[in-house]
């Protein structure tokens, strides 16, 4: 049986027997996988470091037929600085089981697999605002799965939005004033607006380098929730956990 070599992510890690894991991988190149890390629970483990929460690491493993059964892992980033704050802790945890339950076993997503190790590096490693840093990460999730294609053209007539945005999640996005007023919506701020703009008309950690006010924040959280609960599935553990260290 060969050995395949791959770099993922851990979404989620469940118990495997008395000592083992097993761990739902976002694996680059080959998508969501599951991988079993027998006597990972062990702190004296090879496995122990690598098959933690949010750590990226490179495995070596052999396929079943529904599975992986690790060989050896090595920890390539352990977003380490998420397990020391709460409020960092909560957003990860959101935004890592948003993924987990909107992305298809085996679906390979590189470009969405880049903006996650992006948010959580900025979520973990900088000063950046966790609230901002999580929204621009479901923005641009929302956009790379083809529900929230534009915000500077109406998703209903697709002429250019000039003079303000009227938000509805069962339309696609933002629309145009006429039919905004046809369908229905809450106006934009002009803040939530042009950030919904920046956020998908950018890549990278680009992204991740503006501001906003607490109105702003309190919009977007308002939208992108309306819009994750249309076309996705709600993350609802996390989100309780979110909720209770608001």
């Amino acid at each position: 049986m060969s050995i395949e070599k791959f770099d993922g992510i851990v979404l989620k890690e469940t118990e495997l027997g008395e000592t083992g894991k097993r761990l739902t991988v976002f694996a680059k190149d080959i998508g969501k996988i599951t991988v079993s890390a027998k006597g990972a629970k062990s702190a004296k483990s090879r496995f122990s470091a690598p098959s933690q929460l949010f750590c990226y690491s490179s495995f070596s493993a052999y396929k079943n037929k529904n599975f992986y059964n690790a060989v050896t892992a090595e920890v390539i980033e352990s977003f380490y600085e998420i397990r020391t704050d709460i409020k960092k802790l909560a957003y990860a945890c959101f935004i890592t089981e948003l993924t987990d339950k909107n992305l298809m076993e085996g679906q390979s997503a590189d470009e969405l697999l880049k903006l996650f190790l992006t948010a959580l590096a900025v979520i973990s490693k900088t000063d950046y605002d966790e609230r901002l840093a999580a929204l621009v990460f479901e923005t641009k999730f929302l956009n790379l799965s083809g529900y929230f294609a534009q915000a500077d053209k109406c998703a209903e007539c697709g002429i250019e939005i000039t003079d303000e945005g009227i938000f509805n999640a069962s339309k696609g996005g933002v629309l145009c004033r006429d039919c905004g007023t046809l369908c229905g919506g809450e106006k934009l701020l002009v803040g939530t607006l042009s950030a919904f703009e920046y956020i998908l008309l950018s890549k990278g950690k680009k992204m991740f380098s503006f501001r906003v006010s607490e109105e702003v924040l309190f919009q977007m959280e308002k939208c992108l929730g309306e819009m994750i609960r249309e076309y996705m599935v709600m993350p609802e553990n996390s989100a309780g956990f979110l909720k209770s260290v608001k």
